[in-house]
């Protein structure tokens, strides 16, 4: 019973673990009131604007994106940047990359 006592006291003291890049991108598209169709149509759109279809990110890639099982490549981070209007850096930091040892 005591090592029952002691786990649960472990758990109580454990710090929440911080969102994964996934989980603050879908926190920020619903934020925003959009669903994964919804960012999903707008990435066709731009697509189309910038006659390139590699700037399209499908609803299941984006779900991939979102649960972590994939993450998004350079130029899908800019346009999911500006599908939900943040500053490309700031989904940089979001996958713990580091810009000040680069810039």
């Amino acid at each position: 019973m005591a090592k029952s006592r002691s786990a649960a006291g472990e758990k109580q003291r454990r710090k929440p673990r911080p969102p994964t890049p996934g989980e603050r991108l879908r926190k920020h598209r619903e934020r925003l009131g959009l669903t994964l169709r919804d960012v999903a149509l707008r990435t066709r759109a731009l697509a189309e604007r910038q006659r390139t279809p590699r700037c399209f990110i499908s609803t299941a890639r984006l779900s991939h994106i979102e649960r972590n099982n994939a993450s998004p490549t350079l130029l899908g981070l800019h346009v999911l940047a500006a599908v939900y209007h943040l500053a490309p850096v700031t989904i940089l930091r979001w996958y713990d990359f580091r810009t000040r040892r680069i810039l």
